[in-house]
This record gives structure tokens, C-alpha cells and sequence, in this order.
């Protein structure tokens, strides 16, 4: 019958085979959503999706909400009274043994890669403020954690915002050259109007003969 199975999954995946904290260290999270899914446990997941990168060794697994405490009390003080404390409560749930621990973590993988495709793919009338904020979340994972399974997608967000850039300008392009078409055009005049007889100077008529008056009389 599956059962919980926290501490042995975790170090299977883990570059520390035998010191708990210093196993859980090695994980920091990367994103969540809400999906259903295995948690590194064998918790059979039915609502909230914690992703773990593994800085040392790449790895990427799934937590729940209940076994995500173990990490995150990793940053409080007196944190070996509260691991040993949570480490001793199994969560109620039905589980499942994850037989093969490789692909589990290669699964959960593309689940990531997956989860950032879905930011922007499909999405046709994205702004380019939310491209570049997923752009920066996924370049600040890549640089920092060398989460470098990302990379393929950082040049799909950065070819379409660069797509969506050039759309913008010719956008600007073509309203600029529409301004200029309802406008009169100016020219340079150095002759009398031959309506009112005043003296053309530079730039005060609209059309060659008369002036900017007599012109919009006409």
C-alpha cells in the first residue's frame, strides 16, 4: 500500500544523501499553480502545485502546501524544533509510490516549462508590460538558479516581444504619416498673395500663390 514518503524520495533527488537540512537547502522554489499533481511525498496533489529547483544538481520535483513548511522553516530560527515537529505528521490524503524517481523529476520538469509557456502562448492580444515582466521572472531564474531549461523560452517571450515592439512602431509610423496627410502642407514663399496682395514670407503660406488666410477662405 503507497504511504508517505517524504525523507527518502527527497534524498533520492538530493545531491546530500544523508543530513536532512542540508538536503532541503538545496531547493528553492520556482513557481506554483494550482493543478493537480504528485507530490514528492507520494501525495496524490488535487489542488495547489509547489515547483522545487535543485541549485547543485537540476532537479525538479513537486511539494504540496504541507510538505512545502519543510523548506520554508528552514529560514526561521529554532528550525530544527520545527522540522522534527512537522517531519512526525503524516498529511491525510491518498498517495501513490513514485516508482521511478528520475522520470518523476524529468515530468515535473516540463510541467515547469509548460506552466511559462501557458504566461503567453495562445494569448493574442498580450501587452508587451506582461511579456517583459515574464521575460524578467524567467531571466532572473535562468541567472540566478541556472534554471537553464528555461532558455527555449526566454527566446520565444523575446521574439515575441520583439514582435510586438515593431507592431507598436509601425503603428506609430503609419498614425504619424496619417497626421501629415490631413495636414496642409507648408511651403516656403517669397511672393505676394495674389488674393490679398500681402507679402509671402517664409513659412506663412499654405499653398504656393496665397496666404494661410486666403487660403482657408478660398
Amino acid at each position: 500500500m503507497p504511504t508517505y514518503n517524504f525523507q527518502e524520495n527527497l534524498f533520492a533527488l538530493s545531491q546530500e544523501k544523508f543530513d536532512k537540512n542540508s538536503a532541503l537547502d538545496e531547493w528553492i522554489e520556482i513557481c506554483r499553480e494550482r493543478k493537480t499533481n504528485i507530490c514528492i511525498c507520494g501525495r496524490k496533489l488535487t489542488a495547489n502545485s509547489i515547483y522545487m529547483f535543485n541549485i547543485y544538481n537540476l532537479k525538479t520535483i513537486c511539494v504540496g502546501t504541507g510538505c512545502h513548511k519543510k523548506f520554508e522553516f528552514l529560514n526561521k530560527t529554532k528550525k530544527d524544533i520545527y522540522i522534527d515537529l512537522i517531519e512526525n505528521i503524516i498529511i491525510q490524503g491518498e498517495y501513490e509510490n513514485i516508482n521511478n524517481l528520475i522520470e518523476y523529476s524529468e515530468n515535473i520538469k516540463l510541467q515547469v516549462i509548460k506552466y511559462f509557456e501557458n504566461k503567453y502562448k495562445n494569448r493574442h492580444n498580450i501587452s508587451i508590460t506582461v511579456l517583459e515582466k515574464i521575460k524578467e521572472e524567467i531571466i532572473y531564474l535562468i541567472n540566478t538558479y541556472k534554471v537553464d531549461y528555461l532558455n527555449d523560452i526566454s527566446n520565444e517571450v523575446d521574439k515575441l516581444l520583439q514582435d510586438k515592439l515593431e507592431e507598436e512602431r509601425e503603428k506609430i509610423k503609419r498614425k504619424q504619416e496619417d497626421e501629415q496627410e490631413s495636414e496642409p502642407e507648408y511651403y516656403h514663399n517669397d511672393n505676394n498673395c495674389e488674393s490679398c496682395n500681402i507679402k509671402l514670407e517664409s513659412l506663412n503660406s499654405i499653398n504656393i500663390g496665397y496666404c494661410i488666410l486666403c487660403y482657408k477662405n478660398k
